[in-house]
This record gives structure tokens, C-alpha cells and sequence, in this order.
């Protein structure tokens, strides 16, 4: 079964218990984001099956202020070009889930920016592919 290693802020979903089921690690501690000034709690990096996938989606619906679907993005644990972004279970669409070559899918990686764009989020807080340079795990 394949899995991905993601990030998720804690306060973006609806019951943080779920993280201790995938041992989380925390990547930026909790700040006041400068746009926003709201407390997204920390940044932690998890990995997951599909299935725990779908489990965080469906938790991932703690909304501040706007209507704007929370995203995940991360890499495969076999192959580091293969790279996931999933949306929220609150996004219209039960929580889209993208599975793209981040070295030969520019396409779908636009497709991404532009549903993000859709759904109310900036272009460039959607800019998440300049960060994957993660090696793949062994």
C-alpha cells in the first residue's frame, strides 16, 4: 500500500486526536499567521495510506473566517516525483485528491493552482511545488 508523507496544520481540523494515530512531527511551531492573524496551530508532517488520507480530508474542515477548503500536499514514501495534494472534504467535490509526476504533470499542477484559485484560494499560497524537493524515503 502506497504512502505519502504530508504536512497538515493541527487547527484545520476538527479533531487534532487523529494525528496521534500517525505519529506526528512538527515542522513550524504554531504562530499567528501574518495575513490572517489567526493561530493555524502547528504544521506537522504525517504520513498516510489513501485511506488515512480520506480520514484526514474528512477532518480537515475547521474553517476560520472564509469559506475556502484547507488543502494537504506531500510526496510519496517510494518515489518523491510522485506528489498528492488533497482538499478538504468541504471543497464541492467530497475532497479532490490530485496524484501527479512533479517532473512531467506541469499540467495537472496548473489544473491544481487554478481549482485552488476556484475554491478562494491565492495563487500564490497554492504555490506549494518549489517546496518538494524532499528525498524519498527508504
Amino acid at each position: 500500500m502506497e504512502k505519502f508523507k504530508i504536512t497538515v496544520y493541527e487547527n484545520s481540523l476538527l479533531d487534532k486526536t487523529i494525528l496521534t494515530k500517525f505519529n506526528p512531527i512538527i515542522v513550524r511551531k504554531a504562530h499567528d499567521d501574518e495575513l490572517t492573524q489567526e493561530n493555524w496551530g502547528n504544521l506537522v508532517e504525517i504520513v498516510v495510506s489513501s485511506s488515512d488520507l480520506n480520514l484526514v480530508q474528512k477532518n480537515m474542515v475547521h474553517h476560520f473566517n472564509g469559506p475556502e477548503p484547507w488543502y494537504t500536499y506531500g510526496y510519496s514514501m517510494k518515489d518523491n516525483d510522485k506528489i498528492v495534494c488533497a482538499f478538504g472534504a468541504d471543497d464541492g467535490n467530497n475532497g479532490k485528491v490530485f496524484i501527479f509526476s512533479k517532473n512531467k504533470d506541469k499540467n495537472i499542477y496548473e489544473d491544481i493552482i487554478k481549482y485552488g484559485e476556484e475554491k478562494g484560494i491565492p495563487k500564490d499560497v497554492m504555490n506549494f511545488l518549489p517546496l518538494m524537493n524532499h528525498p524519498a524515503a527508504s
